[in-house]
């Protein structure tokens, strides 16, 4: 954690000194509207994830309760960046929140833009109009091999898409007037796929984030007969490694 810390400053030096934008600078009032990134306000959400392993053929199902709180901003090479500290505990348990990490969003010019990790994404685009795509992975440099988990290889090649905006959508039994929704991958691993690729945010207008889904699991078996390709990749039972995640806000206040 500490060296996650420690290297993201040092990255946005690099990337702010490097990145030639193309787009001149824009009114940001809008992007407030969909990302309020206010000192003070925060964010809690139900969070689920499955972990497949493909060495043990293991599933393991994790529950927890998050929470975002927005902290301050600082300076950036002119770019104003703001902290956003997350806050895990098991689902439902009285123990107090723990910080787990610290990640950072910037608006520039018609853009939200985040760096979770180490890992730099462009999640947003203003205003959003249905429609509407765009490279929102195009600075991260996929390393490694074929495992979610393990590796950024998956991230490459993924076209983000504004499917629907500004459409009412109920979460937790509350219904937010003015949503729209982010498809940043849809690669559906039906039968006969070795990897199935979803993942897809949805923005309400005066609050942010308030869903996400992540299915992001690759099939690991192709010697004869050790196969179920018959199936969908989610609904296989055997050699699958990667994760899914869904998360749902359940409460907020905004600054």
């Amino acid at each position: 954690m500490k060296q996650i810390l420690f290297f993201l400053p040092v990255f946005f030096l690099l990337f702010f000194s490097c990145v030639d934008d193309d787009n001149p600078a824009q009114p940001i009032d809008e992007a407030f509207d969909y990302v309020p990134l206010t000192e003070g306000s925060w964010y809690e959400y139900a969070l689920d994830s499955v972990i497949y392993n493909d060495f043990d053929n293991t599933v393991v199902t994790r529950q927890y309760d998050l929470r975002v709180e927005i902290g301050d901003s600082f300076q950036q090479n002119g770019e104003t960046v703001t902290r956003m500290l997350r806050y895990l505990k098991p689902r439902g348990s009285a123990q107090e929140f723990e910080l787990e990490t610290v990640w950072f969003g910037l608006i520039k010019n018609n853009r939200f833009e985040t760096f979770e990790e180490n890992l730099h994404f462009i999640k947003f685009l203003f205003p959003p109009i249905e429609g509407t795509t765009w490279d929102g992975n195009t600075f991260i440099q996929g390393e490694g091999n074929d495992n979610p988990t393990t590796s950024t290889l998956y991230l490459e090649g993924w076209e983000y898409e504004v499917i629907s905006a500004n459409q009412p959508e109920t979460i937790q039994g509350e219904t937010f007037s003015n949503v729209t929704k982010v498809m940043q991958v849809d690669q559906p691993g039906g039968a006969g796929a070795i990897q199935h690729l979803v993942a897809e945010e949805w923005y309400a207008r005066d609050v942010g984030l308030i869903k996400k889904r992540m299915e992001l699991v690759v099939e690991n078996c192709g010697a004869p007969g050790c196969s179920e390709k018959e199936l969908p990749v989610l609904d296989r039972t055997n050699l699958r490694k990667g994760y899914t995640l869904n998360l749902e806000i359940v409460d907020y206040q905004i600054q």
